[in-house]
This record gives structure tokens, sequence and C-alpha cells, in this order.
């Protein structure tokens, strides 16, 4: 990108570059180093919802600005790409939602096919816990953790990233539900 628009004050610890310059000029070069093997499209949403695909030759259109500031967003991503590949899912991450369904209620269930989350009753000490799938970011971002005791409002130092995320959550069930395994969860101290 060129220099003539980057503020020579980057807060590289915080990974945020201010450019000093209208959308419309940085647009189609930022977007080209994000998604540099790909086809990309720009677009606006507008009053009433509408969206509107945003051109290089709009961008030279002395209008654009004015339907710029007005949009309600704004996104560049990649063009999807042509073809039917097979789904790609891992299979261990697969076998272990199934082997998780087994083990959770109908209302654990339909909270983590809804949510990627659940509750857990604690066999030692009846406190409730939720159990959050690593995958589940805004859930996760609500609870600060995969492993959060509701009644006492704090996050718990547990995890196990070296298997699925459906199979660490369901060692977390495993271990909050059967007695003396909730307070060693509960004693783990972070690193």
């Amino acid at each position: 990108m060129s220099n003539q628009w980057v503020e020579a004050e980057t807060d590289i610890l915080a990974r945020k570059t201010v450019i000093e310059a209208p959308i419309h000029l940085v647009a189609a070069e930022l977007s080209a180093i994000l998604k540099p093997d790909r086809k990309l499209i720009s677009a606006i949403k507008v009053a009433g919802g509408k969206i509107k695909e945003v051109t290089r030759i709009d961008l030279g259109a002395a209008a654009l600005p004015k339907a710029v500031a007005t949009a309600k967003a704004a996104t560049t991503v990649a063009k999807p790409v042509r073809g039917c590949p097979a789904t790609d899912f891992d299979q261990a991450e697969l076998r272990a939602r199934d082997v998780l369904r087994a083990f959770l209620s109908p209302e654990q269930l339909e909270d983590f096919e809804l949510h990627q989350k659940f509750v857990a009753v604690g066999a030692d000490t009846g406190h409730r816990y939720m159990i959050t799938s690593r995958h589940a970011r805004d859930e996760i971002a609500c609870y600060q953790r995969s492993f959060y005791d509701l009644d006492e409002q704090r996050p718990l130092c547990a995890h196990d990233w070296a298997v699925p995320a459906a199979e660490e959550m369901l060692a977390l069930l495993v271990c909050v539900t059967t007695p003396g395994n909730e307070t060693m969860l509960r004693e783990l101290r972070p690193h």
C-alpha cells in the first residue's frame, strides 16, 4: 500500500494502523492485501435495506462519497468459489460431537445445537457452569472462558486444546458432574 496514507503512529501491540485517507481511495488496495488471490466484491447497504455493489467506476464518481456517508454498512468480501466440493469436516470433531450429544440432556442438547454451549450442574457444590465451545467466539467473549461458574460469575481455568472442541466440552461435563472431579477443576489455578 502507498505510504502516503499510513500515519506515522502505528500501534503494533494493538495491531492497529491509522490510515489518513477516505475509504473510497484506499479500499481497493486494502482489500487486495487482505485477500490477494481472490476476486472481490464491495457493497454498501443503504436506506431501506437495499444492497448496492460498489465498483471501481463508482469509486471515482462524485456521488459515491455521499452514498458511502449515508450507508448503513459497507464491506468487501471474496466472491465464493464456484463448485460443489464435499464438506471437509474433521472426522475427530464429528465423532466427538456424536459422543457429547449422547451425554447431554434434551435441554443441554438444544442449547448446544443452537449456541455451542450448555449448562451443567456440579456434583460437589451444586454450582451451575456454562460450558462453551472454544469455537463459539461470541459466547466466549461473554463468558471469558470455555468454563464459567454462573453462580459465582467467574471464569475457571480448565481446557484441553489437544483434543477437538466437543471432546473438551465432554471432558468438562464429565468432570463437573462426577463427585470429586468438580472440586479438582475448581482448584486449578492459571499458570
